[in-house]
């Protein structure tokens, strides 16, 4: 999963710190937080 998220967002060299997401969530609690993802993606998907 690590390796996905840094595929699809290869010029943020932060998206993954210290082994979580945006360094706050683990990667694998991190499919449901809205907080992190982008507007333009939450109100595509909503």
């Amino acid at each position: 999963e690590v390796l996905r998220i840094r595929k699809e967002h290869p010029d943020d060299d932060q998206s993954i710190l210290n082994g979580r997401v945006k360094g706050q969530l683990k990667v694998s609690r991190a499919f449901g937080a809205g907080f992190l993802k982008k507007v333009d993606t939450i109100l595509y998907y909503k």
